[in-house]
């Protein structure tokens, strides 16, 4: 089996040595995903709904380069902070955007992120 590594290409990657996303054969396994622009910086507003938005589309970025689709996911795991507000919000995120796939799922509530300003991060395995 071949295994191949893919990044975002920002600075912070190449900091702390890590790839975004990895597939080896037919599994594939994603990174937490933080609400960061292409430039690798944490997006102005503070809305919840705006910052899943991003790390959605990061999320998705790795998937395609990784040829793998959001219906190929089997397990999402969530760290949301105490600011992002009510956790029914974020489950309400996580069933319009992951439902079609049926995932696992595990929500974890945490303190703080390793990213200022950020309210949630999303990691993730598919197999396709």
């Amino acid at each position: 089996m071949s295994r191949r590594n893919v990044t975002h290409g920002t600075a912070i990657e190449d900091i702390f040595g890590y790839s975004t996303g990895t597939r080896y054969g037919r599994e594939i396994h994603v990174a937490g995903q933080l609400a960061r622009d292409s430039d690798g910086n944490q997006i102005a507003s503070t809305s919840l709904s705006d910052k899943f938005a991003q790390v959605a589309a990061n999320f998705h970025k790795v998937l395609a380069k990784l040829e793998a689709e959001p219906v190929d996911l089997v397990y999402v795991q969530v760290h949301v902070t105490d600011d992002a507000g009510p956790i029914g919000d974020v489950i309400e995120l996580c069933r319009n955007h992951f439902g079609e796939a049926e995932p696992a799922i595990t929500i974890v509530p945490v303190n703080r992120l390793n990213d200022e300003g950020g309210l949630i991060e999303i990691s993730a395995i598919a197999y396709v």
